[in-house]
């Protein structure tokens, strides 16, 4: 990966990116290139994102510049718990298509390494780039009990409630 990805995964969870990390060596080892294109992002920038394609009212009006079908507060990215991937061909252009075939050896190595991958969801919330790691909170999308969990107490309060559901210390 390069710098700019490993920025990126410094902005979510520590164990989300080492796994990431492990997966990126599996995928380098396959001969894929994986970059990082999003990690942690604020409730502001998912309310941009999630207005893209549609009118102020979340009304979509054009459904090919659709981003993301989750609203602030309804994407894992927004509690430092997901990733948003592509790969890069051999002259370092992003291939975003579904259909490369690093697309699906990456569902297969996320899922290894017991993370959760958006290509998996029913349409129209089928999400091939996304990945995330929820253990201890729903799978769908962050309900409640995270939401108080980083309001009360902030990223870090998030990420220790993590630790406790994988039984990782400190």
């Amino acid at each position: 990966m390069n710098g700019h990805s490993e920025a990126r995964l410094t902005t979510v969870y520590p164990e989300l990116a080492r796994r990431m990390r492990t997966a990126d060596d599996m995928m380098t080892s396959l001969g894929f290139r994986l970059e990082i294109s999003s990690g942690l992002r604020t409730f502001a920038e998912q309310r941009m994102l999630y207005l893209k394609g549609r009118d102020l009212l979340g009304n979509i009006v054009d459904p090919t510049k659709v981003v993301t079908h989750a609203k602030a507060g309804e994407s894992y990215h927004n509690f430092g718990l997901a990733v948003d991937y592509f790969f890069e061909n051999i002259d370092g252009m992003a291939i975003w298509a579904p259909e490369f075939p690093g697309y699906g050896k990456m569902t297969e190595v996320a899922e290894s390494l017991g993370l959760t991958c958006g290509v998996r969801w029913p349409e129209p919330k089928t999400d091939p780039d996304h990945i995330q790691l929820s253990n201890g909170f729903s799978a769908n999308e962050p309900d409640a009990n995270i939401k108080y969990i980083l309001k009360e107490g902030g990223l870090l309060a998030v990420f220790a409630e993590m630790n406790k559901a994988l039984g990782i210390e400190g």
